[in-house]
């Protein structure tokens, strides 16, 4: 005989696909049962029916007075676990190629992705993630030290995984997945004084601070970069070759550092040889030095810095400093793992090693090979 389904047995699938998929994650309310029910378009009496049934299997959970919650333990072969990935609300292409190689390591490993774009370390959609998902993966909305000390509470409390993408989550006592910061200076700056680049000028964009500063968001490589400077032409040559653009949160860098670079150069001759940028800043600057009628890389050199997945469609071919966002997404995917099979180990810290790829942006003026 064919069992013939009921409005409250749809109900219930419907029901249930919400908390599967996540739109009603654990621990959360269900609208209240006249509002669902008028949604829904069903009675009181069916919806009713189908609540009960999920309360029966342990996914819904009934308090008197108070609402219907989704149970906080569920099992992982009823409900998929989910991941929140927290990303800049002004989010550079970067950082979507890496929620792109996350969404494909949590599929291959059967975890739901929340994705929350957030301003600030202090908007309440990082805490509401925190609470809803079982684990977390943040990348840098701001600098990690601004973290409110509630919210770096909540995340050390060794309730649930929270692993950190690039900056020095280290220092701050988190896992984290973060790459070789401390040898991408000598490999850019290497490579380029081997071809004979002494007047290497730095673009990037900065933010002000609050004491009126402007602080570049390659923070590492700058530092490298300005160390170098000094030991071989002095303090003042930094003034001379470093050009960092005030960008407005919530826009592009792309104009603002197109257009300084283009009053920056306006007047020749050029007072540097090659340029260190950002990967995700290269465009404007090749677009800069065609506007400006300037060859590369005959006039000037560019070696780049960051991974981007349409990086191999610039013209001319960019040599720059590559470290893997699928494998920061993978790695970052197994310490989540890991951390929730080990929570009290202490805080682990996995690099991902860098590459150069050599393209055709770097111009040999010593004759030397590079």
């Amino acid at each position: 005989m064919r069992h013939t389904t009921t409005k409250s047995d749809r109900i219930r699938q419907h029901l249930l696909r919400q908390i599967t998929n996540g739109n009603y994650p654990r621990g959360s309310v269900l609208p209240p049962e006249r509002e669902l029910a008028e949604e829904l378009q069903v009675s009181h009496m069916t919806l009713r029916k189908a609540i009960g049934e999920l309360v029966n299997e342990c996914y819904l959970t009934r308090v008197p007075r108070v609402g219907t919650f989704v149970a906080n333990e569920i099992s992982s072969q009823k409900v998929q676990q989910q991941v929140g990935v927290v990303i800049p609300a002004w989010s550079a292409p970067e950082n979507y190629d890496f929620l792109s190689f996350f969404c494909e390591a949590a599929e291959e490993k059967n975890f739901l992705v929340k994705q929350i774009f957030a301003r600030s370390w202090e908007d309440r959609a990082v805490l509401d993630a925190w609470n809803s998902c079982d684990a977390l993966c943040c990348l840098e909305v701001l600098a990690y030290e601004e973290i409110p000390e509630e919210l770096i509470r909540k995340f050390k409390s060794g309730a649930k995984p929270v692993v950190l993408i690039g900056g020095s989550p280290g220092q701050l006592g988190f896992d984290g997945v973060t790459g070789d910061l401390e040898f991408c200076g000598d490999m850019i700056l290497g490579r380029l004084a081997r071809a004979g680049h002494r007047r290497i000028a730095f673009i990037d964009q900065a933010f002000r601070t609050p004491e009126n500063t402007l602080v570049p968001y390659s923070r590492c490589l700058y530092r490298q970069w300005r160390e170098h400077i000094i030991s071989t032409l002095g303090p003042e040559a930094v003034k001379e070759l470093e050009i960092l653009v005030d960008v407005p949160r919530f826009r592009s860098p792309l104009h603002p550092i197109h257009d300084r670079l283009l009053e920056f150069c306006n007047c020749r001759p050029l007072p540097f040889t090659a340029v260190i940028v950002n990967l995700s800043a290269a465009l404007a600057v090749t677009s800069a030095f065609a506007d400006l009628g300037i060859r590369i890389p005959e006039e000037v050199s560019i070696v780049a810095s960051g991974e981007r997945q349409d990086a191999v469609f610039y013209r001319p071919e960019l040599s720059y400093r590559s470290v893997s966002l699928r494998e920061h997404a993978r790695k970052a995917l197994e310490l989540i793992q890991w951390r929730a099979e080990h929570p009290d180990e202490p805080p682990r810290q996995i690099l991902v090693r860098s590459r150069f790829i050599t393209g055709k942006t770097i111009f040999n003026r010593s004759g030397n090979q590079s």
